[in-house]
């Protein structure tokens, strides 16, 4: 994921799926979409809409400094390194 007012601060979040629902009223969709846009879900068409939990594994968090070297974060299961 990328942050749109600074393109340069930057998440990648690696896991398997270890869980899966179906969600017909597009609740989950609602909710995230009013959070991150502003309006609900706007494809209320789609048939048998799933909503995926991923258990996460890795993940790693980039931005840049005031050198303008760009410093990294690493997580695997709970451990951060540099």
């Amino acid at each position: 994921m990328v942050d749109f007012d600074d393109p340069y601060l930057e998440v990648q979040m690696r896991g398997r799926v270890v869980e899966r629902h179906s969600d017909p009223e597009l609740r989950h969709f609602d909710a995230m979409s009013l959070k991150y846009v502003g309006k609900s879900w706007p494809y209320r068409d789609e048939e048998s809409p799933i909503v995926l939990i991923i258990g996460l594994a890795k993940v790693r968090y980039s931005f840049p400094t005031n050198r303008g070297i760009c410093f990294s974060l690493k997580a695997n299961r709970n451990r951060w390194k540099r």
